[in-house]
This record gives C-alpha cells, structure tokens and sequence, in this order.
C-alpha cells in the first residue's frame, strides 16, 4: 500500500455540512434548474421543460418536500384521506416497503389503531394468492375493533404499484369481500406509477371516497363543500354567503363523526368544489347521483374573491352583499402594501393555496417575489401568465428536478412563505401557512395578511427540526380503548388452531424493507443512488428510514417510473434519465436500487449495468433488492456488491498485517438501521479500544457508516474485521475467503450502560429478580447485551446466593447458528412473537415499544429496547446516551 494512500485512510468523518457534501462523496458541479416567469407563461403547461414533469427524468425529493408533502407524509396521502371516512379501518394489501412510513404517520395523526396491514411475498406477486385472505384478515379486524370497543363501518381496502402491474381487479375483491364479512369494503389505489396519468391517486381516492354516496331525497337548502379532507376554517364568511343565498346546510366528509351523517351527504341539492382534484369526483356524483356541482378556487386577490361570490350568487339566482369584507379586506391590502411594499419574498410548494396564485397576489400587494419552489399544474397557468406580465423575472424552481441538489441560497429574502420554504432559506422569518382547519376567502386572506406582518414584526424564524417531528406517541393502546373501558383487547393469536394468514398484521405495521437497508450502506460513498420505483418508495427511505437525511442529504433519486415504463419495459429511457442527472452530479459511481415494480416485471440489472457502464463510463453498482425481504437483506447485498466491485486484489508479496506500524480495522453492520443512535458508529469506535478488543492506535474504518470511498479499494488490507450485526456477517466472510482476514461478531457494549439497565430491570420487576428474560433486538446486540447482563447480575450483590434469571433472545431480522442458545427463536409472522412470548412464560420481555401492540393480555412487564427500523423516529433515538435513556423504560 502506497505512503499517500495509507494516509487517506480515515477513522470517521465527523463534518455535518448543510447540504450534506462530505470529503469523497458525489460532487455537484451544476446549479438548480429555474425557469422565469415570463418564459413559462411564452412555453405554457403543455411546453412545460422536462426538468418540470416528474414523469420526464430522475426525481430528488429533497428535504424540503419529503418533510411536508411526500406520499403519504405529513399532509393527506391515500392512506390518511381514505381513513377520512367515519368509522373506516384500512386494510393496505402491498409488499412491506409500501406500509412502512405508517408506523409515524399512524402514531402522529392518531389513527395507528385505524390501519392494519397483509404484506405481501415473491409468491403472491406470482399467484396473487393474497387476495384470497383478504375476507378472512377482514374478520379478525372487526374482531380486534370491537374489542377495543370500536365498530368499524367500513373497510377500505388499500393496494399499490405491484397489484396496478398484475392486473388485480380490487372492485370485484371487495364486493366479494363485503358478501363473506357484511361489512362494507371500499376500493383505494396508492398507484404511484400512474401519477401524471388521467386517474392519478388523489384523484381516485377522492373518487373512491363519495362513490359511498346513494341518492337520498333532495334538500334544497343543502350543498356539500368538496375538495379538502379537512375542513373549511369555520370563521370563513363562505358559510355567511351561503346562508345569504338560503343555503343553511353546508356539509363536509372532515365534519362527519359517523358513517350515517357522512352519507346524508347524498341528500345535498348541490356540490361546491373547491380543489381541482376533486373534480372527477364531482362529475361522478353528477353522472350517477344527478347533483350537480359548482367550481371555485381558493385564491388571495381580493377582485378575484369577489367575482366568485358573486358568479356563485348568479348560479344559484340570488344576489350577495359583500361590501363589509370587500372594504375590509381592501384596508388591509391597502396597510400591508404601505407598510411592506418592496420586501422580498420566496414561496414553498406546502401552502394551503396555489403557489403560483399566491405569487400574483403578492406581486400585486407590492412585494418582490423572488422564487417560487414548486410543481405547476394545468390549473396554475392562468396565475402564471398575469404574472408574467407584472414581474417576468420571477424564478420558478422546478422541486423535484435532480438539480435541486446544488440549490443554494440565491439573494436576499425578507420572508418565505410554507414550511418547506423555511429550508431553501433557514435564517429568514417564515409562515408555514399549512393548517388543518383550510383557510377560503376574505378570512383567508385577512388572515395571512395578518400572518405574514407578525412574521415581518416580530422575525420569527422556524427552528428547522433534523428530522421531522411528532408528539410524543401513545405506543400502547389507543383513544377508542380508552374512551370505551375495554378491559382487554382481543388476542387473534392466543387460539393456536387460529393463526391467521401469512403476512396478517393486526397491530404493528412493517418493518424497514431491504431497499431502505441497501441505501443506508450505500448512503455515503459519494454514488448517485437510483431508486427503480415511480416516488413513493424514495419518499419512504429518505423520509422514514433514514435518520442522516435531514442534516446530510445524499445523491438518491427515484427513477420516476411510470406505468407505460414499466409496461414496456423502457430501460433506455432510464439510461437517458440517468445522463441527464449525471449533468448535475459527478458521483463516484451509479447505484441502481429495486423495489416491488422491477421485480414484478423482471428487470436486467445486469445489463442495465453494462449499458450505464459503457455509455457513462462509471461504475454501476446494482443491488437487486425487492421491497419484500428486510433491511438487513439489503445492507448485505449492498456489502457484497461494494467489496466485489471495488476491493482491490492485495499483491502475493503483502500479507495482512501489511504495515506492522499501522493497525488496520473495519466495522460491517454499524449503520443507523443496526446501531443505538445515528451517531453510534462513533461511540463503536471508542467501545471497541476502550474495551480493548482494538489498540488504542487502531485506524477504524465503519463501512457505510462516516467512510470513504477510497477505503472500499484498500479493504483487502484491513488487519480484522468486527461484525456488530448479522447484515455484515455474509460480506466478512467473504473478505475472510478472498483476502484471509479474520472477523469478530459483536456489540462492543459499555459496563456502565449494561449496569444501569440491570438496575432498572430490578427497579421495573418492584425489587424481584425476573426469572425469565426475553430480549428482541437484532441477533448480535441481543446476545451482546444478554452477555451483558449475566455479567452485572453476576457482580450485584442483591443477587448473591440466589438464582440469576435465564435471559434468551429474539429476533425478526437475520440469525446465525453460532450466536444462538437453546430457546432462542427467530421470528416471521406476527403471530410468533405472541406465540414465544405466551408460550415461553416470559415474566419479562425487553424489546422495541411498537413490539408490545401485538401483545394484548401480556401480564409480564415489557420494558423497552428501541430498534429503528422498528419505531423509526418515534423513539427518539440520536446518539448512543439517548438509547440507553429510553432502554428500560416501562412500556
């Protein structure tokens, strides 16, 4: 090995950067795709550039956009607007990678109770085999609901990509599903593929939503606001014109507590719609219930909010007075426009508005509108153009263009307006302007009005979290439990003879998939990551499963897939993707990640590789993963990949102990999915030579964890390797066979961290040595941790003389023979957990907090051990201390 290449080597790299650029990772040569004003008004939406069609290249779904509008993510998704239905339950059939940001969102929106889930494996997407389940996991639902003193109405039923892909016809499921259940069974379809297509997803469910509705007897004086899942802002005067106009009754799905008031919606005379993507909709009910509809749009320009009043008087034959909010509205303009004329202004795309509207709106207010972040529709270009004509040099960011990675800060802005705003510029005043309650009208624009001049007042500044932030979860049990007294929820499980079908999940949602395990290792080795998915599955790794993401993003894309894509087939529109970010991004090599859809349709990794290769000249790096197996799956393939691509061949003459002046280690298994805290990978270090398994002169390299790129190629030269988790076992090997390195598996764990979880351990059991222990984790930190304990209850002196409690260990993830004791167990379904726990008479169960939900009628005491890929951010796991903090809590 080379002088100048030993001292390459690194032990970590501890700089965080704000756009996440570390030593050896992807550069970013180019700058973020904009375009004005003036020459999108000239090109008009169906002359959009490409950079502005998701459709049309790779897709980066920044931090920005993945905190507040990623599928499914914090606004309304399909899951979350299907559950808007009074007294639904959902039922999402899909591989696991499609349900796992639900364990979050299930818990910050308060409706995990509401979400259940039958995961899918490599032999149902061939025989379609699950759909034959699905009345039989109906069953059981209704029965744990009702235990829980809920009475479901209705079950909606949720498929994705994989199922669009097999041709599966979900109407003619759920109808037969509804005769073997007597339950009503309602069809949604989280098909990313088709998101640009003639019934995109929110298009549908919206769709799904009202076709609930039957024709009742028509009232004249009712009408139903459609558009939103959640309300209209009650202080709107929407509800005074409407009244004005003798309209006394204003219906909205967000305000119906049951299921009988939801559908009295079928007796409206009329609909109004407010949101364009409710208009399929509208014209459903219009075709089929014979109540017709009226559009309006939610806009900021008072002339604007006037023409429509009275445009809705017209229609409905009456007349409307206005004058009292028109010159109420005109004096705030006219005050905010002498106070503020000038400033400067940026605008985010998570806003309850029109992005583009609302730039008009300002522009005409007398403020400077310097960018706009967002995605244009149709519905957008009439804004665009008056626009155009005010200030054609406005700058609109196309958001999930692959350039967006190289934004930076571009002038000065006074303000921005919506959450995601506040990233593109963290050290100006911000106003989310992204509610629940849905501003309309005057109101709404008195109220940003308003809004917008405390921001400029009193400059205050949103404190951007580093990764999104929720209350504190409820991990056990749920409001409806609660509310109805339920002594004990029912045990699907507890019967032996019923034990449910493959892939049922009544109470814990999935856990992080093989593609999110694939990217962790991959995440900072300086590649271009290409997820082959249509977006969802990039918005649940980066946004869900990737802890590092918010402070220190990384060069993943999704391939943007779509259904004709994979139809067809079109790899070479994929490569053609691929040069085109490859403008914007000089990585140092390409990584091609699967999800469901390229398994479903068989894609040629290899010679999509050789393609790449021989067009780019760069190494491409295919990690077959499939959205269906775990984490720890993906990590080791990504391992394996890694080694056989870039580890060089060690010359004959050079023995492992290379250099007897240097000691040489590598770390496998230590990303944030495996250890303690995002940043453990440094307290690994300091573990493994303060416990002297390495010399305090040791140079450590973790691998995919603070690493070089470089260090991959210099890998055959490593003194020993240290396994710290059954992902990193099969590439150790592999290292060990090729370069004749040796490897160690274990949890380098502090005595002081073991100690005081022992202590709490007695303090949880009211001062009784449990006799028997059950500790769920991944396979080498729970028997790390096992041997832990034995030690500090061996060395406490309350234990003296007595019998030390039998600890044995679990695991859903991977399993070595050699680390596994008699009674140890290795669990698949979520029935096993019920059936080890129950069935070994566990007296004590330590394990992640989301573990417990499947436990109803445990009586033992259940403590908690966080697990990421488990609870993801809801444990609130950052470093090492914050795990043994939480570690023993009672749950």
């Amino acid at each position: 090995m080379k002088k100048e290449s030993r001292e390459n080597w690194t032990t970590v790299h501890r700089t965080k950067e704000k756009h996440g650029l570390l030593a050896g990772r992807a550069t970013m040569g180019g700058k973020a795709f904009y375009i004005t004003a003036g020459e999108l008004a000239d090109r008009g939406f169906k002359s959009m550039p490409d950079e502005m069609v998701s459709g049309k290249g790779l897709i980066f779904s920044s931090p920005a956009t993945l905190s507040y509008n990623s599928p499914g993510a914090q606004g309304f998704g399909v899951k979350r607007a299907g559950l808007v239905i009074p007294e639904s339950v959902m039922l999402l059939v899909a591989p696991a990678c499609c349900g796992r940001n639900t364990t979050i969102l299930g818990d910050m929106g308060g409706y995990s109770h509401r979400t259940f889930f039958l995961e899918m494996d490599e032999n149902d997407l061939v025989t379609g085999r699950h759909l034959t389940d699905i009345p039989r996991v109906i069953r059981e639902i209704l029965k744990v609901c009702r235990s829980r003193g809920q009475d479901p109405k209705a079950v909606v039923i949720c498929i994705t990509c994989v199922d669009a892909l097999m041709g599966t016809d979900l109407e003619r499921v759920c109808r037969k599903a509804e005769e073997e259940t007597g339950v009503k069974v309602v069809p949604t379809y989280m098909y990313a593929l088709t998101r640009e297509g003639r019934n995109p997803p929110m298009v549908a469910v919206r769709e799904s939503i009202y076709n609930l509705l039957e024709r009742l007897p028509v009232k004249t004086r009712m009408t139903n606001i459609l558009g939103f899942f959640s309300s209209i802002d009650k202080n709107s005067e929407l509800f005074q014109v409407l009244g004005n106009l003798g309209i006394n009754q204003v219906k909205q799905v967000a305000r119906c507590s049951t299921m009988d008031e939801f559908l009295e919606m079928g007796a409206a005379n009329f609909n109004i719609l407010l949101h364009p993507e409710a208009r399929k909709a509208a014209v459903s009910l219009q075709e089929r219930l014979g109540m017709p509809f009226i559009e309006m749009s939610r806009v900021y320009e008072v002339d604007r909010i006037g023409k429509q009043y009275r445009g809705l008087a017209g229609i409905l034959g009456g007349s409307v007075e206005l004058d009292q909010w028109e010159s109420r509205a005109a004096e705030e303009a006219e005050r905010f426009k002498a106070d503020f004329s000038g400033r400067r202004l940026a605008i985010g795309q998570v806003v309850d508005g029109s992005p583009a509207e609302m730039a008009l709106a300002f522009t005409r207010l007398g403020l400077k509108v310097t960018a706009v972040f967002a995605n244009q529709g149709e519905e957008d270009f009439p804004y665009i153009r008056e626009l155009a004509q005010l200030d054609p040099e406005v700058k609109f960011y196309a958001t999930l263009s692959p350039s967006m990675i190289n934004y930076r800060e571009a002038g000065d802005v006074d303000l921005t307006l919506g959450m995601d705003g506040a990233y593109y510029y963290p050290e100006v005043p911000n106003v989310p302007w992204n509610q629940e309650d849905q501003p309309f009208g005057y109101s709404g624009f008195i109220e940003l009005l308003k809004s917008v001049r405390e921001a400029f007042e009193q400059d205050n500044r949103l404190a951007l979290p580093e990764k999104i932030s929720f209350p504190d979860p409820k991990i056990q049990g749920c409001p409806a439990e609660k509310e109805a007294g339920v002594k004990e929820e029912y045990n699907p499980y507890a019967n032996s003879e019923n034990r449910g079908p493959k892939g049922m999940r009544l109470f814990m949602s999935p856990f992080t998939p093989d593609q999110s395990g694939a990217c962790s290792v991959l995440y900072e080795y300086g590649g271009m990551l290409e997820i082959l998915d249509a977006g969802g599955c990039v918005g649940n790794i980066c946004g869900y499963d990737e802890p590092r993401w918010m402070t220190k993003t990384s060069a993943i894309f999704s391939a943007g897939l779509r259904d004709m894509d994979a139809i067809l087939g079109r790899d070479q529109l994929l490569i053609e993707k691929t040069g085109k970010a490859l403008e914007d991004v000089s990585p140092a090599f390409v990584g091609l990640i699967g999800t469901p859809v390229p398994s479903v349709i068989a894609t040629d990794y290899r010679a999509l590789k050789k393609l790449m290769e021989k067009d780019y000249g760069l190494p491409v790096v295919p990690v077959e993963t499939n959205g269906l197996e775990l984490y720890d799956k993906g990590q080791e393939k990504a391992y394996m990949q890694l080694f056989k691509q870039f580890a060089e061949d060690v010359p004959e003459e050079a023995s492992v102990n290379w250099d007897s002046g240097r000691y040489l280690a590598g770390v496998l298994g230590a990303t944030p999915l495996d250890t303690l805290g995002s940043d453990s990978h440094l307290e690994i270090e300091k573990m493994l030579k303060k416990t002297g398994i390495l010399p305090d002169e040791a140079e450590v390299a973790v691998f995919g964890r603070g690493d070089r790129f470089e260090n991959l190629k210099d890998a055959g030269k490593l003194n020993e390797i240290i396994v710290v988790s059954p992902s990193g076992m099969k590439p150790a090997m592999y290292m060990n066979d090729r370069f004749g390195i040796p490897f160690r598996t274990m949890y380098p764990l502090g005595g002081e961290y073991v100690s005081g979880l022992a202590r709490k351990i007695i303090r949880n059991n009211e001062g009784r040595i449990p006799s028997k222990i059950l500790i769920i984790h991944q396979q080498v930190f729970a028997d790390s941790l096992r041997n832990g304990l034995r030690k500090a209850f061996e060395n406490d002196e309350k234990f003296s003389g007595g019998s030390l409690p039998e600890i044995q260990c679990a695991t859903w993830f991977m399993t070595r023979k050699e680390l596994m004791e008699q009674g140890d167990g290795s669990l698949r379904q979520e029935r096993d957990l019920t059936e080890m726990v129950f069935g070994g008479n566990y007296d004590m169960v330590l394990g992640d907090p989301v573990y417990r939900r499947a436990l109803p009628g445990y009586k033992g005491i259940y403590l908690s051990l966080p697990h990421y890929v488990a609870s993801g951010e809801l444990a609130g796991i950052r470093t090492e201390e914050d795990f043994w903090q939480k570690a023993g809590e009672l749950v």
